[in-house]
């Protein structure tokens, strides 16, 4: 990732081999340590996006119950079709960390079990707000008869049609102010602006999830 204005490197993601399924990890420097890495399921429905932590069951009985160490859940992503047409757009819904009055991320999510998990909430929400999450939603494309295809306004930002193309919005404003919008500009080139409440870290890792291959909607 660069920084349009000056070509400044900002970060880079790789992936990881010989994986079940996609593994990304995250860096500002390469090689150093990882800022965090985005991991999916195996049909590429579903993501998580975790700090440089470890995983509960690594940890000995003293730390896991101090919490030193565990890793931390930063954002989840669900993948979902509207219809079952390929050709049809895909619902995307993301969960994040909800910030502080000072908008800081300081709640460090770190689940204990399944249950408590981003991507449980996602998957099995029932419109209730939860004060430590805040959700996102994508925009949804218009067909357009003129294009004969679905249609989204990225103000001249975007200029391919991709099915990797996307907009996030909050689901609990009337506005429907975009705080994400990623999307192709030539063969392996895209764009991408965020704004606040996401960080560059999560940007990239919701940027790469759209990226990813996904079992039957590609």
């Amino acid at each position: 990732v660069f920084l349009q204005e000056d070509d400044l490197y900002l970060m880079s993601s790789k992936k990881r081999p010989n994986n079940t399924s996609s593994n990304y990890l995250i860096y500002m420097d390469q090689p150093g340590d990882a800022l965090g890495k985005l991991r999916s399921n195996m049909s590429g429905s579903e993501y998580v996006i975790y700090d440089a932590g470890v995983r509960p069951e690594y940890l000995n009985d003293q730390s896991a119950n101090k919490g030193n160490g565990v890793r931390a859940e930063h954002g989840a992503v669900l993948y979902q079709k509207e219809q079952q047409s390929n050709s049809s757009p895909r619902k995307i819904i993301v969960c994040l960390n909800a910030l502080d009055k000072k908008g800081g991320d300081s709640r460090g999510h770190r689940p204990q079990t399944k249950a408590e998990e981003m991507i449980t909430f996602l998957k099995h929400k029932t419109g209730t707000a939860n004060t430590n999450f805040c959700v996102l939603e994508n925009k949804m494309p218009q067909w357009s008869e003129q294009m004969q295809s679905y249609v989204l306004n990225f103000g001249g930002r975007v200029t391919m049609d991709s099915i990797k193309n996307f907009q996030l919005i909050h689901t609990d404003g009337v506005e429907q102010k975009v705080v994400l919008q990623f999307g192709r500009v030539a063969k392996d080139e895209f764009t991408m602006d965020f704004q606040w409440p996401l960080s560059p870290f999560l940007a990239l890792a919701l940027s790469l999830s759209s990226c990813d291959s996904k079992v039957g909607s590609e």
